[in-house]
């Protein structure tokens, strides 16, 4: 019964990724969508891990013209989000997938990061940038988060894709690790609100870091599909648990820390804040 409850989902998904990226005139040269595997696992924690943008994912978007809605299943899932998540969530090094794992072993999400059974992720791993422009791995000058000329060239294609996936899958939480230069693509693409139909709150009771760092999205209108799910913006977990104990820019949370006698690093106390957070829905 879960399971065709996760297949009709997944044929819907399917379905939108197929009629929004077909006509992909001018973007040849962009990747293959991301497009998330709903497993039975995410039903029960209903948790979307939502990213920046994938490393050049498996190919270019021409790819989706040699096939149709119903034959996506294999190319964009089985072949691509399936194999990898199977072959790497579990050992994956980077902070992103180190982080994923740790919100199982904390225990802010139950069971295992793949099933044991099925092999498929227990939460949904989405992406704010479905495609990029990258023509070999780690080019910085494909980053959609990098570059706003091509963030707008992604978003011209993507539309509102995100938010219609959220529409389907009916998440719980939202982790978006976006950071808050994206806000503007998050609030309007994904979310589908505008500055004025949701509220800002900080994360932190201490204070120590701000709304800009680290915050929570709350919509107000309870007809919005989202409204009473707990939607958190961090920082990308690449920033939040390494380099944020370096730079210079949030000098002041080192500051306040110390005047508060908080004994941790910032980069261990801004995942404990998330922790926290999560924790409490």
């Amino acid at each position: 019964m879960v399971w065709n409850e996760c297949l009709k989902i997944q044929a819907k998904i399917n379905e939108l990724a197929f009629d929004t990226f077909k006509e992909h005139k001018g973007y040849e040269d962009f990747s293959m969508p991301l497009i998330p595997r709903i497993s039975p696992q995410y039903l029960e924690n209903r948790f979307v891990l939502l990213g920046q943008e994938t490393n050049m994912w498996y190919g270019h978007i021409s790819k989706i013209k040699e096939t149709d809605s119903n034959s996506l299943s294999k190319l964009f899932l089985e072949d691509c989000y399936d194999s990898f998540c199977r072959d790497n969530a579990e050992k994956q090094r980077g902070a992103f997938w180190e982080f994923s794992r740790a919100l199982y072993k904390k225990g802010v999400l139950s069971g295992f990061i793949v099933g044991p059974d099925n092999k498929l992720l227990s939460h949904c791993w989405m992406n704010l940038f479905c495609i990029e422009k990258c023509r070999f791995k780690n080019d910085v000058t494909g980053r959609p988060s990098q570059h706003p000329w091509l963030a707008d060239a992604v978003m011209q294609l993507q539309k509102d894709l995100v938010f219609k996936i959220f529409e389907l899958i009916k998440p719980r939480i939202i982790l978006a690790t976006t950071g808050h230069s994206n806000d503007a693509y998050l609030k309007k693409m994904a979310l589908n609100v505008k500055d004025d139909e949701v509220d800002v709150l900080s994360v932190d009771q201490e204070n120590v870091f701000g709304q800009t760092e680290l915050a929570e999205f709350r919509i107000k209108d309870f007809n919005h599909p989202l409204y009473g799910v707990t939607i958190v913006r961090s920082y990308h977990p690449t920033f939040f648990t390494r380099q944020i104990n370096r730079t210079r820019v949030l000098k002041e949370a080192k500051r306040k820390m110390e005047t508060k006698n908080i004994p941790e690093s910032k980069a261990v106390y801004y995942q404990k804040l998330i922790f926290r957070r999560l924790e409490n829905v």
